[in-house]
């Protein structure tokens, strides 16, 4: 008989973080994945010269902000982890050499467009 699935924490309670003597992982994690990607992880591990676990590891540590202390234990994560990234603005000056290009390329039809009218007329 499976176990019932956990409830949800709700939106006003706090994440909660189950202590050391909690829930102990083992520190290993089989992961299934297709082949190519397995390959794809190896060859790159070995162009960085270091191993697959390592660089699988290195990885996952980025993707969720997970750092460690001098003594191996997690770091606390900044406040602002959680916020998303600001939006780069686009620079002024490109935006404004788009504008005057196309300004350039209107200019550039009217006046082929009147070319043509002008040598098909005359």
């Amino acid at each position: 008989m499976s176990r019932p699935a956990p409830e949800a924490p709700t939106a006003t309670a706090p994440d909660p973080a189950p202590a050391e003597d909690q829930r102990d992982h083992s520190g290993r994690l089989l992961v299934r994945m297709p082949k190519s990607l397995h390959a794809e992880l190896a060859r790159t591990a070995e162009r960085d010269g270091t191993s697959l676990n390592a660089f699988i590891v290195a990885a996952l540590s980025g993707a969720v902000g997970w750092r460690t202390t001098d003594d191996g234990k997690p770091a606390p994560r900044p406040a602002d982890a959680s916020a998303p990234a600001p939006r780069a603005e686009p620079e002024r000056g490109l935006s404004l050499a788009l504008k005057a290009n196309l300004v350039a390329l209107g200019l550039a039809i009217a006046v082929a467009i009147a070319l043509l009218l002008t040598a098909w007329l005359g």
